[in-house]
């Protein structure tokens, strides 16, 4: 008879007192299902949040202002501003990393150690390749959570908590501890029954042979049904790891924080020269052959002037951050010289 195998730790203590038991695997079942559900239109929500986001966005760079949203939405390339968008929600790429590094996790029965390195390698080597365009800051935030998630693993795997690979249970442990989900504890109770019916039967005498044979037989159906359903239990129950949604969720509130925190477009600022002299640091919105559309920095008002009235065009820093490179792990300790110059460098008659 192939015994159920539990996961690593301590066996549970007999329980002293009742306990009620219910369908777990009728419940996680349920559970996997509105998963699968949520991973099914995966897509369209995030279609629907990235809409959701850019919106929101054109709130924040407009600071509100009815008239200056409505001109980015008419006015604005579509594709400039998607493409702005993807370039804004590059670090939330750490989320996809952190969903992917969580399978390693799973409870998948026979999973080699080797499949689990290659998972280890891919995560490791997507968060470097990221490592050469997003900052630091963002890098070190992923593989700090990332960290986390692996300590608590090993911290619950210390307890008996988590499950890396299963181990058998002796036939002594495994008759004297009743499971938690109703229709095994009902299987394992018949089990009970029938190994203390086929004691009986080997202590008489004459040893009925038969009967011990029909025993034996009827012991190894219910322990194939018990184990049958106790794998099924056990791949659901760790699906996904209690400390997952916590990190994701973490990471989640730290990026839109980060994204909301600034209301820089998501084009360059640009020192605007007109012919007539006058210089207005601002964001080009549309330029056409007639009527080019600037957004001022300082008052984010929409401004239309005639194309041919524009002299030159300079992209400038609005900040000190603007001014450099993206500040990777690979240029903390690098000299870089300034790229752009400051866009409060006046001249002409005025900057806006």
């Amino acid at each position: 008879m192939r015994l159920w195998r539990r996961r690593e730790g301590p066996p549970n203590p007999p329980p002293t007192s009742p306990v009620e038991r219910v369908d777990e695997l009728k419940t996680l079942e349920e559970k996997a299902t509105r998963r699968q559900g949520l991973i099914a239109h995966l897509p369209a929500y995030a279609g629907a949040a990235i809409v959701f986001l850019v919106i929101a966005k054109v709130a924040a760079v407009s600071k509100g202002l009815p008239p200056t949203m409505l001109a980015l939405i008419f006015d604005t390339n579509p594709i400039q501003v998607l493409s702005g968008a993807v370039i804004l929600l590059l670090p939330f790429s750490g989320l996809i990393i952190i969903t992917a590094n969580e399978s390693q996790y799973k409870y998948r029965p026979g999973l080699a150690e080797a499949r689990r390195g290659e998972i280890q390698i891919g995560v490791c080597l997507t968060l470097f390749l990221l490592s050469f365009i997003l900052s630091g800051s963002w890098i070190a935030l992923t593989a700090g959570l990332l960290a986390l998630r692996h300590a608590v693993f090993l911290y619950d795997k210390k307890r008996g908590r988590a499950v890396e690979r299963a181990t058998s249970m002796s036939r002594e442990e495994w008759l004297r501890t009743p499971p938690d989900d109703a229709v095994l504890y009902s299987l394992w109770q018949r089990v009970n029954q029938k190994e203390e019916q086929k004691k009986t039967a080997a202590r008489r005498h004459p040893v009925d042979l038969t009967s011990i044979d029909e025993l034996e037989q009827a012991l190894g159906d219910l322990s194939a049904r018990f184990d049958e359903r106790a794998e099924k239990i056990n791949r659901l129950r760790f699906s996904e790891g209690a400390i997952f949604g916590p990190i994701f969720a973490s990471y989640s509130v730290l990026l839109l924080i980060q994204f909301f925190g600034s209301d820089k477009p998501w084009i360059p600022a640009e020192r605007i020269a007109l012919k007539d002299g006058e210089v207005t640091v601002g964001y080009i919105v549309n330029s056409g052959d007639s009527w080019t559309t600037i957004m001022t920095e300082s008052s984010r008002a929409i401004v239309r002037v005639p194309s041919d009235a524009v002299k030159s065009r300079e992209i400038c820093a609005t900040s000190k951050e603007d001014r450099f490179r993206t500040n990777t792990i690979y240029r903390y300790l690098s000299k870089s010289k300034p790229i752009y110059k400051s866009c409060s460098e006046k001249s002409g008659r005025r900057a806006q």
